[in-house]
């Protein structure tokens, strides 16, 4: 997916990084869900963005058999993303 699409996943990386700095005090503030969540989503990006300066591609290596090969970055971000989701609508309705 995307192959051949490095500049658009440094510039993804970028503004994550970025926008990770910019609302860091509001993530702490939310509770230790969004700090860890927000750890996940960032360590699984740079792990992904490692593998793209090192060999020009990620390397999947989890074959599940009836899902689409993954990574532990893979799922750090998928994990992470539900997991900040949840965290900040639960901290919206209060």
């Amino acid at each position: 997916l995307f192959y051949r699409q490095r500049l658009l996943f440094f510039g993804a990386m970028f503004i994550l990084v970025l926008a990770m700095v910019v609302f860091w005090k509001e993530i702490v503030l939310v509770g230790r869900g969004a700090v860890w969540a927000s750890g996940c989503v960032l360590g699984g990006a740079l792990g992904n963005f490692v593998d793209r300066v090192r060999l020009g591609y990620v390397v999947d290596f989890v074959d599940v058999g009836f899902w689409p090969v993954f990574n532990v970055a893979d799922s750090a971000i998928v994990v992470g993303t539900a997991v900040l989701s949840y965290v900040l609508l639960r901290a919206e309705l209060r």
